[in-house]
């Protein structure tokens, strides 16, 4: 018996989901599958506490020196030390030449300075990287030359 042919695409759906769509065939599926897998389902949970740890920068923006700001200011250090141990670090911007691989530009500035020019001039977004890739690109202002 011959199975009919299937268009599956391993990077465009969940474990579970090419599970199902390859049917039969499951246990030709490599362990390279898997892997990448969980590799997007890891970014994924990443992501979203980075969302968390924007929240923690915003909430320390509004406060002030109370023992509050204190605790928030601990749960976000402690954020930090999570995420270094799975390998994400910030993206330093401030200052660096634009890359287009690491940051997303939200806006252009002109430069106070030809030196300036095609620098990264305010952060608006925190980025990060996880190990040579970024997580999430910063959200950047840049310096153009006028």
């Amino acid at each position: 018996m011959r199975l009919p042919a299937v268009k599956c695409a391993p990077e465009s759906v969940d474990t579970m989901v090419y599970d199902r769509c390859v049917g039969p065939r499951s246990a030709q599926i490599t362990p390279p599958f898997y892997a990448y897998a969980g590799h997007r389902g890891m970014q994924r949970v990443l992501l979203d506490l980075i969302e968390l740890l924007d929240d923690l920068d915003r909430a320390l923006e509004a406060g002030d020196s109370s023992p509050l700001r204190q605790g928030i200011e601990l749960v976000r250090r402690r954020f930090l030390a999570v995420l270094a141990s799975h390998g994400v670090t910030p993206i330093v911007a401030l200052g660096e030449p634009f890359d287009p691989a690491i940051h997303d530009a939200v806006s252009m500035l002109p430069a106070a300075t030809r030196e300036q020019a095609g620098r990264v001039i305010a952060v608006v977004r925190a980025g990060y990287r996880m190990g040579d890739a970024a997580l999430r690109p910063a959200g950047v202002v840049v310096a153009k030359s006028s």
